[in-house]
């Protein structure tokens, strides 16, 4: 029997919500939109996300010439590109893989200085569990996702992780994909490279998580697009509460014939074990 959700999903100026119906087994939609329009692109685009036990989905990066891979999570709460340096001390980077801008013909220097804080406000001491900070400086390279090469993509090398979260992440850094008015150092976030590089059709980023306990159904994040293969239903546009974080106001979540009431909740990812 087909049953149905309520999430959030993200159009240009406003965000929106989209009643999707259950086609094989259960599944969890998101579609974020960017205040672009105009230019020539290409797309979509489909990457797969690896999915660690329904509660870490994260994807696969290339940074340099040649190639240097990266475990990222695709963030809709940041907007940098941020990936564990050569020189990354900190005991989360031991187990991590590690950017070498000498490896890199196509690598430039740019040495800024980036910290960035996620979750609640900066605490100092790392024993604090709610801790979750990068910090280092900025570089510039040639970034590929699927089959996306965006050039000239600034990101973050981290030398420090700080925050006890690193050490239980299976991925390596985070590739924000929320507007750019947040992003530190205002630095063009890679979502926004693609669009200005004319790499994509639609200034859309969707969704589709999977169940790791189901076969055959595998993750994946669509740019340029949205796969509607991965869902039945309409896709309802709402006024989005602020630009910055993905923030949308509605009254309720429904999945069957089960509803629960909100008070006015904004969340950057609605995520739900269903």
């Amino acid at each position: 029997m087909k049953k149905s959700i309520i999430l959030t999903a993200i159009a240009a100026g406003c965000s929106a919500t989209a009643e999707i119906h259950r086609t094989s087994s259960t599944r969890l939609s998101n579609v974020i939109q960017h205040p672009f329009t105009g230019l020539d692109r290409k797309g979509p685009y489909h990457v797969p996300i690896e999915n660690y036990e329904n509660e870490q989905y994260f994807a696969t990066i290339q940074l340099g010439t040649p190639p240097q891979e990266f475990k990222v999570s695709l963030d809709t709460g940041s907007s940098n590109l941020c990936v564990p340096s050569l020189n990354c001390s900190s005991i989360a980077c031991r187990s991590s893989r590690k950017y070498d801008s000498s490896l890199s013909s196509s690598y430039k220097q740019n040495g800024t200085k980036f910290q960035i804080d996620y979750g609640p406000p900066p605490v100092q001491s790392d024993e604090d569990p709610k801790r979750s900070q990068l910090a280092g400086f900025i570089s510039e390279d040639i970034m590929k996702i699927g089959d996306l090469h965006v050039k000239m993509q600034d990101f973050a090398e981290t030398t420090g992780k700080y925050g006890k979260v690193w050490e239980h992440v299976c991925f390596d850094g985070v590739l924000g994909l929320g507007h750019d008015i947040v992003a530190v150092n205002h630095i063009v976030p890679p979502f926004y490279n693609m669009i200005n590089q004319g790499l994509l059709d639609e200034p859309v980023v969707s969704f589709y998580f999977g169940n790791s306990s189901a076969e055959d159904d595998e993750s994946q994040a669509t740019f340029g697009g949205i796969d509607r293969n991965c869902y039945e239903g309409e896709i309802v546009k709402l006024p989005m509460r602020r630009k910055g974080q993905w923030n949308v106001v509605f009254e309720a979540i429904t999945f069957g014939k089960e509803t629960i009431k909100l008070n006015n909740t904004g969340t950057a990812l609605t995520l739900a074990r269903l």
